[in-house]
């Protein structure tokens, strides 16, 4: 309810706050009608309420960029709110796994919440997949924010562990407390980060073979990748789905939209209309026919919806808006590329990305003054 209320108010805060129209709002403006123009080529598939609530997102961060520059934020005050957060979510599981062993109340429950299932709760989220999104980029958040506070370029492992061991073992826990592939997979991507180029091989080589031993331990997270990493290999939406729907449906849609992908097809570069993507990729997968929006997929959903050409107005915004690049990019396409448009976890990434160059910048201002 407050993210909606932010949305519905952020037109007044964008008007409140922009003295001039820049290049970012003419990128969020372009990015907007590569949506709503929808309405022009499938107006039978149109739905203004799909349409209208994807363009609230943009505009939200659009006001934000506005807002940022007036708010007198400072990076302590993102690592605080940061550290906070993944403590919360720590808390929170803990209260949740009770709950469930005990059989007793459950915080924030959820369907796919199993009483006497120590693993898979959803924390703060709707379900365990929606956790590792928001807490990789929260946790992202802190390490950019803790770098601008020491002035340095990158900070290491080592220096994490030493100076902020509670807050590691918090981070692991949610990591790998629950049943969750996102979960885990968003840590071992994270972990990335802190490889220095000049030590990329062993770095790379060291996760390869931290991940490979956790593969073939005997857990339930780790069968569930082992056979979720086979059925890729083998790149079949369909088999994918039979043995681990809830990885399918974000994989899944990739592979169909790899498949059926045909540049000369008029859908393709214009889309299909509203909720198709959702609807063909699931009915595909599960060999039923359903009629609404089951959420599977994630930007490929918007691909599917509107085409090409909405494609590359998002990469623009991503690109010369947030200013995704480099790593970040890389977490952007493997992690919170397999979010909805629509869906907060992927805005809370692009809001964590842009304010951190944004602090980047300031600090950079500042030291130059100096």
């Amino acid at each position: 309810m407050p993210m909606l209320a932010l949305m519905y108010c952020s037109p007044l805060l964008y008007l409140m706050f922009a003295n001039v129209i820049t290049s970012i709002d003419w990128a969020s403006i372009l990015l907007m009608l590569s949506i709503g123009v929808t309405g022009l080529t499938n107006p039978e598939e149109f739905r203004i309420s799909t349409v209208l609530y994807s363009c609230m997102f943009v505009t939200m961060f659009l006001a934000y960029t506005k807002f940022i520059t007036n708010s007198g934020l400072t990076a302590q005050n993102i690592k605080k709110l940061c550290v906070n957060i993944i403590y919360a979510y720590a808390i929170i599981q803990i209260i949740q796994q009770i709950g469930v062993l005990t059989d007793s109340y459950v915080l924030n429950g959820s369907y796919n919440i199993g009483i006497g299932n120590l693993l898979k709760v959803n924390d703060f989220t709707a379900e365990a997949s929606q956790t590792g999104r928001v807490i990789t980029a929260i946790a992202y958040g802190f390490i950019k924010s803790e770098e601008i506070i020491l002035g340095v370029d990158k900070i290491s492992l080592k220096y994490l562990w030493k100076n902020y061991k509670k807050l590691c073992l918090a981070f692991l826990y949610i990591s790998f407390g629950t049943a969750s592939v996102a979960c885990a997979f968003g840590c071992f991507v994270l972990m990335l980060y802190f490889i220095e180029r000049k030590h990329i091989i062993q770095g790379v080589l060291t996760i390869s073979i931290a991940f490979v031993l956790f593969l073939y331990m005997e857990t339930e997270l780790s069968i569930r990748i082992r056979t979720f990493l086979m059925a890729v290999w083998e790149f079949d939406a369909r088999s994918l789905f039979l043995i681990d729907p809830s990885s399918a449906a974000r994989v899944g849609p990739y592979m169909l939209y790899a498949e059926e992908f045909d540049i000369s097809n008029y859908n393709v570069w214009l889309g299909y209309g509203c909720d198709y993507g959702g609807i063909h990729a699931y009915s595909i997968m599960s060999d039923v026919d359903v009629e609404k929006n089951m959420g599977v997929g994630g930007i490929i959903n918007s691909l599917y919806d509107y085409g090409l050409i909405f494609l590359f107005a998002f990469l623009f915004f991503v690109i010369r808006v947030v200013g995704v690049k480099g790593y970040e990019l890389f977490l952007f396409l493997i992690i919170f590329s397999t979010s909805a448009f629509n869906m907060h976890t992927l805005w809370i990434f692009f809001i964590i990305v842009y304010t951190i160059r944004y602090l980047k910048e300031e600090s950079n201002k500042t030291l130059q003054l100096c």
